[in-house]
């Protein structure tokens, strides 16, 4: 152990990437929850909902009026907060 007043030596560093006490060997709970590779069908909705907002998110920053564009989407995927409501009305 270094204190503040002795002199670093070579192989006293704070870089991590220079320590020798990394592990490279497998952690514990790699065995007690695997990570499933195979893609499941919660994921795959999570990844197209993903695109979806991603969409709208591009579809309303190219609108001239946001507001406006926002209401389209909103009706058109029937958002329970513009219910009833038309793009005719709004």
């Amino acid at each position: 152990m270094r204190h503040f007043h002795q002199p670093a030596g070579s192989s006293d560093s704070t870089d991590p990437a220079t320590w020798v006490a990394a592990s490279y060997q497998s952690h514990p709970v790699d065995f007690l929850e695997p990570i499933d590779l195979e893609p499941n069908g919660y994921r795959q909705a999570a990844i197209r909902y993903l695109g979806i907002m991603f969409a709208v998110d591009e579809f309303i920053t190219a609108a001239q009026d946001a507001r406006l564009a926002t209401i389209a989407i909103a009706v058109t995927l029937q958002w329970p907060s513009v219910r009833g409501l038309t793009i005719a009305t709004s």
